[in-house]
C-alpha cells in the first residue's frame, strides 16, 4: 500500500484570507453595535468609534451604510496586515 505524505508546512503561519475576513467581521459587527448604541443612546462612548469611519451624524442612516462598509474594508485590511506581519516573523519561532 502507498501513502503519500502531505506536503511539510509551518503549523503556525495564519492564513491572510481567514484573518482578513475575521477583521472585517469583528470591525463590521463591532461597528454595528456601537451605533445602535448611538442611536438609542445607551452608549454614550460609541460615537467616537463611529467617527473612526464617518463623518455623518452618528445615529443616521447614512453613517451606518458608509461607516459600515468602511469598517469592514479597515477590518479586512488590518487582518490581512497582521497575517503577514506575523508569518513574516515566523522565522523568530522555536524549532
Amino acid at each position: 500500500m502507498t501513502s503519500t505524505n502531505p506536503v511539510p508546512h509551518d503549523k503556525s503561519a495564519l492564513d491572510p484570507t481567514r484573518c482578513a475576513a475575521t477583521g472585517a467581521v469583528v470591525f463590521g459587527v463591532t461597528f454595528l453595535l456601537c451605533w445602535v448604541g448611538a442611536a438609542l443612546g445607551i452608549a454614550a462612548a460609541s460615537h467616537m468609534f463611529i467617527s473612526l469611519f464617518t463623518g455623518s451624524a452618528t445615529d443616521s442612516p447614512g453613517a451606518l451604510f458608509a461607516g459600515g462598509v468602511c469598517s469592514v474594508v479597515v477590518g479586512a485590511v488590518l487582518g490581512l496586515l497582521f497575517a503577514v506581519t506575523y508569518n513574516a516573523f515566523g522565522f523568530l519561532a522555536r524549532r
